[in-house]
């Protein structure tokens, strides 16, 4: 049954345990909080998810989705390279300081875990890396093989690193990535770390 707005009650309660996660972190967020916020009982919770793990879990599916969808910008061959690129970088971006503990979470899993399956990585193997190295060969197409290669990784590497840092950036080297501002001007710098000297 969908509420007036449009959402199933499945998909209220996973809204809501992401909004609580992003509101007040992952080790905040109850059944009682997810029931209270999606405006459902405890007990509807527990019917549709079993608990708060598997609420979670469906709430990292979503999230995964969110960036999977950001990749949309690098689908678009006949748009400007590099104004695709900066689209995809903030948002991505944007999508990961939204849920921090939820995808560190998630990436700690998969670290210790090595059989855990996680759509997303697939994702990456199969289609995610190559639009990305595509985008940067349509900015420099002057790259050979490995220096695309290498500038993919660069890149990945640049948006995933400060944010598995999470408040190392903040407390040692004084820079708030949480910050919007902060956070687009390095975007920036990362975009333009793509291309020709001086474009």
């Amino acid at each position: 049954m969908a509420s007036p707005a449009g959402l199933t009650t499945k998909q209220r309660i996973v809204q809501a345990t992401m909004n609580i996660i992003a509101e007040e972190g992952l080790p905040n967020t109850t059944v009682r909080k997810i029931a209270s916020r999606a405006g459902v009982n405890v007990a509807a919770v527990n019917y549709h998810f079993g608990g708060k793990d598997a609420v979670i879990n469906e709430s990292f599916a979503a999230v995964t989705k969110e960036l999977r969808d950001s990749f949309r910008y690098l689908k678009d061959v006949d748009g400007e390279a590099m104004v695709n690129l900066s689209m995809f970088i903030n948002e991505y971006s944007d999508i990961m300081f939204k849920y921090p503990d939820l995808l560190q979470n998630a990436i700690d899993l998969v670290i210790r875990d090595r059989v855990v399956e996680v759509d997303y990585l697939t994702f990456l193997q199969s289609e995610g890396i190559d639009l990305i190295k595509s985008t940067i060969v349509r900015i420099r197409p002057d790259l050979d093989q490995l220096q695309a290669h290498l500038k993919t990784l660069q890149l990945i590497s640049s948006l995933s690193y400060p944010f598995l840092l999470g408040d190392f950036t903040r407390v040692v080297l004084g820079i708030d990535l949480q910050d919007p501002e902060t956070r687009s001007r390095y975007n920036r710098m990362v975009a333009e770390s793509t291309c020709h000297p001086g474009c």
